[in-house]
């Protein structure tokens, strides 16, 4: 949405967003245009970065079991297939050493 919080993990991201020229804007609005002001919106937002880093949310939870189910699915596909040999050969990085 709008006034959603950045998906990034990167500290310096999240503070040239847009998102945090919306927080600094409003913030400059309720209390002033004051240094600390600025200070804190800025420590404010790192500290948030953190919080988001250290802990699991339901959209990483949800992302993590849609990877995970992705992954058993290949894993399936292989079991009736020539695993490894059928891999997509685009997926493996060192695709050039395979013998065709």
């Amino acid at each position: 949405g709008e006034n959603e919080f950045p998906k990034t993990h990167d500290k310096k991201e999240v503070l040239a967003s847009k998102f945090a020229e919306d927080f600094k804007a409003y913030a400059k609005k309720e209390v002033g245009d004051y240094k600390y002001v600025k200070n804190g919106v800025k420590s404010s937002l790192k500290k948030l970065v953190d919080f988001h880093t250290e802990n699991y949310f339901k959209d990483d939870i949800d992302l993590f079991e849609e990877f995970l189910e992705e992954k058993l699915e290949e894993l399936n596909d292989y079991r009736g297939t020539r695993f490894p040999l059928d891999a997509k050969a685009d997926d493996i990085p060192e695709r050039d050493l395979i013998v065709k």
